[in-house]
């Protein structure tokens, strides 16, 4: 299954220079498909979790770093979930302001996966034949691979049959161990695969042949044997992913026909008692029920067409794709000085140096004023964006008035403001209205619930 794609908020400089969160998506493995955004409770959370760690020390993997109900999130658990996206925690050196508030909204998502799956069991989602049905082309998949993986282990070359070959093919005996290994593990895997497919009588239908696929039907078997049938239900999702031809089918049944094999010699040599086998499935079980719990909720949350109408008349800015301005940015105390330094820029001073020398943004010194790319679009627009929409490249701004003092902008560069045609503006447009109401829902799930995060958190 392919990773989930969270959020989390990168810490960013706004227009004053100031921090402020920014979303950014990345991926990892421990819940596939599931993607949600992080909260604004973290922070306090958060804060609760420093205070009470005034004496740092080392967690071990056991060590809870959250509480959700009777379910304990550990350590381990956690580190192995950050260290599964891009911005892993560093080894051997203290983690950095960005990498801790990463950490945070990592536990925030897995905080709130588990909500949603006791949410999940408690609408009855795991009773459901589409989750029996998943649950088991899982454990078929994976039971296929451990014994796959017993066959290809059992597989030797000795030193004297790696030698001869080198010297026959001219190659270096690195190379020929793993041609010969390769070769070898191949032939086993098709033994094995006659063997079995004898064993257990299996008949391909004659009609595949002859009937056309659009002639197919759910129901209809396609291969048949002493443990096991493959519907055409069973292979319509893979089989139109590789163009839903005869040749395709034919090679997604022997993929499937082999799959099925091996799972059952699998469970008759035991496999199915591996602890770790046990343990992927039961996890998977949770995430495939979040899985199926938000897919129904989504299709809850999909606004009527009405609602839709009245939220894209309302946000107007989703009638374009967002922009990217990249830009240059000094920030005064006051107004006549914002202005005066904008004067010196319009002038020919060097931006760069007006910016390290004046600006009271944060790390002006260090960065020269220039920051994150502003992206125009993704939210309403604001005094901001309406300016700098309107401006050529290498223009300034006047000075705009924020929270900490006047910034002012120069323009570097701004890709094109485009329309959206209309079926991809109601498609954000929806999407917009079903995670907000997502996030609702889970901020109701959180009421009276024993969520709890534990000091050590601050330790990684």
């Amino acid at each position: 299954m392919p990773p989930a794609v969270f959020y989390f908020r990168e810490n960013t400089l706004n227009h004053e220079g100031h921090e402020l969160k920014k979303k950014k998506a990345f991926s990892f493995s421990l819940s596939p498909h599931l993607r949600h955004s992080c909260h604004s409770w973290l922070k306090n959370l958060s804060l609760l979790a420093v205070l009470l760690s005034p004496h740092p020390a080392m967690a071990s993997a056991d060590t809870p770093a959250a509480k959700v109900g009777g379910r304990t999130i550990t350590i381990e658990e956690l580190t192995k979930t950050v260290n599964s996206t891009p911005y892993a925690l560093p080894h051997g050196s203290p983690a950095t302001t960005s990498q801790k508030t990463l950490v945070m909204e990592v536990l925030g998502n897995m905080i709130d996966a588990e909500l949603l799956f006791g949410d999940a069991v408690k609408q009855g989602v795991t009773a459901t034949a589409a989750f029996a049905g998943e649950m088991n082309l899982h454990q078929r998949a994976q039971l296929a691979a451990l014994y796959r993986k017993t066959i290809l282990g059992a597989v030797s070359i000795d030193d004297n049959e790696i030698a001869l070959f080198a010297k026959e093919k001219k190659i270096k005996e690195e190379a020929a161990k793993a041609l010969l290994l390769k070769n070898r593990r191949r032939k086993a895997i098709e033994n094995e695969s006659i063997r079995l497919f004898d064993l257990h009588a299996v008949k391909y239908v004659p009609t595949i042949a002859t009937a056309a696929l659009s002639s197919l039907v759910d129901d209809d078997i396609l291969v048949s044997s002493k443990s096991f049938s493959i519907y055409f239900k069973d292979v319509k999702g893979p089989l139109a992913e590789m163009g839903n031809g005869k040749d395709a089918l034919m090679d997604v049944l022997a993929q499937s026909v082999e799959e099925e094999l091996f799972a059952a010699a699998a469970r008759d040599a035991g496999l199915d008692a591996d602890k770790d086998y046990k343990d992927e499935i039961a996890e998977n079980g949770r995430v495939l029920a979040i899985v199926i719990h938000r897919r129904n909720l989504e299709k809850h949350f999909t606004p009527a067409e009405k609602e839709l109408n009245a939220f894209i008349k309302k946000n107007g800015h989703l009638r374009y794709t967002p922009q990217t301005a990249e830009v240059l940015l000094i920030v005064a105390k006051s107004k006549p000085e914002a202005e005066a330094l904008r004067q010196r820029a319009l002038k020919g001073e060097s931006f760069y140096a007006l910016a390290t020398e004046h600006s009271i943004a944060p790390n002006a010194g260090i960065n020269a004023g220039r920051i994150e790319p502003v992206r125009i679009g993704e939210h309403p627009y604001s005094r901001i964006d309406e300016t700098l929409m309107q401006m050529k490249p290498e223009e300034i701004t006047p000075p705009i008035k924020g929270g900490k003092g006047y910034s002012i902008f120069k323009l570097l560069s701004i890709t094109p403001r485009e329309k959206r045609g209309a079926a991809d503006l109601r498609k954000a447009a929806s999407q917009l209205i079903i995670e907000s109401r997502m996030l609702k829902y889970l901020e109701e799930l959180r009421v009276g619930k024993d969520i709890a995060i534990y000091p050590a958190v601050n330790d990684l």
